[in-house]
């Protein structure tokens, strides 16, 4: 026989690829059947969204326009948090549907294409080396029906076990919220806010403490006033944030976003809570400076909820047990040559970001206001100005409420409930990285590109030739914020050196030179300034019209950029990789 000449099929290579077809055959099923759900449900994620259910928006109206019978407005907030709970619980297992749908896609495709390469492979005959006896044709038939049973079946069980794992997923219970949130309204009042920090700079966004039962003295190296000391797992620039036992933070690293829940009586760590990722968060990570990083916006929280923002544009909340109520993407920002770093802000049931980005003619930033309860977008409104770091505050005067923000060339008031524009006042020059503070009855605000401002609330449209009560120069920040207390403006330049003007003249008093950065914002504690070094080292000051006295000196041993959270007897400061909480110990 010639060498070349092709064998007769051996049984076992007949049963190989008869199990190889059939495989392709089940893979190929198995595609088109999860191709047909994902697409469903996709289309059905996107014309049936949970939160929309008109029983939901229902129970909402009937709640608000339930005045006086308490019975029945416990009742309605009863079925509104279980009915809450069942729509979260839906759209959570159809994010898990799809997740796992995905996956169970791809290894099919993959399964798929490995049977029909080895099919093909196998379908080609080998050389024949010589004189080979043909096998019987039953022999044959019987063993490779017997292989294409075991390669079925063991695809079906392969099949079997990913769907079961895509049913317990999908059956997966949201828990209820805990009880201490349990028929709470729907934002807190101003009266609730007021003995925590919800935010960066306190409940007003002004720097100034509710409290004066604080220590003055504390060191790190020999744990004098130092109650705990908690790592932080990732690191990041942004400053806790404080509801009565819950305080919070976030961290991130380029592969990683994630959100951290302390104790606030023992430090704690009680969970770590990773961002879901986004389309857009798996795309290239920004470009940030090492003195921004990745997780440089400090969170918010209504005694709810608590909200985090990160570099890359991903958002999320999450509830005071550390599981995911909902997440979103605001995409990379496109123009930040910094990285983004603007704290997040809250008027009653609206998460406020400022996003602003590129040139003041480029229209990419702008002022948005989501829902609290399910990330939805309220209102979106343009902001004619350039990239800011600058975070926005909410005020009250006269009665209504007012969002301020600063950002070359405007400072420009909001309302917060419709993101209608109140007036707007020119005079931000450069790089806008300071957040603006409001006392007395003016807005203070400004850099250390331009002069320092101090603008008169209220009024419309341009009010730059109307309202702006006076001008400074000497001393202006670039990224520390102002701090006013006892009519005196106190500002700070990163290199170290604090200025005192008077508030409402605008008469420069003084400056005091601490020899070394600061990049964390002044607190007021009672008649006493706390302010924090980068180099870790603190000073807590007696401010007057006259002079700053020194009253103390403390040190974390590590570097701070960050700046404090108040509570009842407590400060919790963050260095570069701890959570410190500083207190009056008792002296054994």
């Amino acid at each position: 026989m010639n060498p070349t000449t092709p064998q007769p099929e051996s049984p076992r290579r007949a049963a190989a690829y008869l199990a190889a077809r059939r495989t392709a055959v089940v893979a190929a099923v198995l595609v088109t059947l999860v191709s047909a759900l994902l697409l469903a449900d996709t289309a059905r994620r996107q014309w049936d969204d949970p939160f929309d259910s008109p029983k939901f928006l229902a129970l909402k109206q009937e709640l608000a326009t339930t005045a006086t019978d308490k019975t029945k407005k416990e009742k309605l907030r009863e079925d509104l948090r279980v009915l809450d709970h069942d729509l979260r619980r839906e759209f959570f297992r159809r994010q898990r549907f799809a997740h796992y749908g995905g996956h169970l896609l791809l290894i099919a495709v993959l399964v798929l294409v490995a049977a029909e390469r080895t099919a093909t492979t196998l379908r080609r005959r080998l050389p024949n080396p010589g004189p080979a006896e043909p096998p019987s044709d039953t022999k044959s038939r019987l063993i490779a029906a017997a292989a294409s049973r075991r390669a079925v079946g063991a695809t079906a069980l392969a099949v079997a076990a990913v769907a079961a794992l895509i049913a317990t997923g999908s059956a997966t219970h949201l828990p209820l919220a805990p009880d201490a949130t349990a028929g709470l309204p729907d934002y807190p009042t101003n009266e609730e806010i007021a003995p925590n920090w919800p935010r960066f700079r306190g409940p007003r966004a002004d720097g100034v403490a509710a409290y004066e039962n604080l220590p003055t003295t504390w060191n790190a190296p020999s744990g004098k006033n130092i109650l705990w000391k908690t790592p932080v797992p990732l690191p990041g620039n942004n400053s806790p944030v404080v509801w009565r036992d819950r305080v919070f933070l976030s961290g991130a690293d380029r592969r990683r976003r994630e959100v951290y829940g302390f104790d606030a009586a023992s430090g704690k760590l009680l969970w770590i809570r990773e961002a879901p990722a986004t389309p857009q968060s798996r795309a290239t990570v920004p470009k940030v400076e090492d003195a921004t990083g990745l997780a440089a916006p400090t969170m918010t929280t209504d005694g709810r909820r608590a909200y985090a923002i990160f570099a890359n544009g991903d958002l999320l909340a999450v509830d005071f047990a550390g599981r995911v109520v909902w997440s979103r993407s605001l995409g990379v920002p496109e123009e930040n040559m910094y990285g983004y770093a603007a704290s997040l802000a809250m008027y009653r049931d609206r998460l406020l970001i400022q996003w602003d980005e590129g040139a003041a003619d480029d229209n990419l930033s702008k002022m948005i206001a989501l829902d609290a309860a399910t990330g939805k977008t309220l209102w979106q409104v343009s902001r004619p100005v350039a990239g800011s770091w600058s975070s926005p505050i909410v005020i009250e005067h006269d009665g209504r409420p007012v969002l301020l923000t600063a950002a070359d060339p405007w400072v420009i008031a909001y309302d917060p409930t419709d993101g209608r524009e109140l007036w707007r006042a020119e005079g931000i020059v450069g790089d806008q990285g300071v957040t603006p503070v409001a006392a007395d009855r003016l807005v203070q605000v400004g850099n250390e590109y331009g002069e320092w401002l101090a603008i008169r609330l209220g009024g419309t449209g341009n009010v730059t030739e109307s309202h702006i009560v006076w001008r400074g120069e000497d001393g202006l920040p670039d990224t520390v914020s102002p701090l006013v207390v006892d009519r005196l403006l106190l500002l700070t330049t990163s290199f170290g050196i604090l200025t005192c003007y008077d508030a409402a003249g605008g008469e420069m008093l003084w400056d005091h030179d601490f020899d070394t950065p600061i990049t964390s914002s002044p607190t007021a504690v009672g008649e006493h300034v706390y302010i924090f070094a980068k180099n870790g080292k603190s000073f807590v000051i007696k401010p007057t019209r006259d002079a700053c006295e020194i009253i103390a000196e403390g040190d974390l041993a590590e570097s701070c950029v960050t700046s404090p959270a108040i509570a009842d007897g407590r400060i919790y400061i963050r260095t570069k990789k701890h959570l410190i909480c500083i207190g009056n110990k008792r002296q054994p």
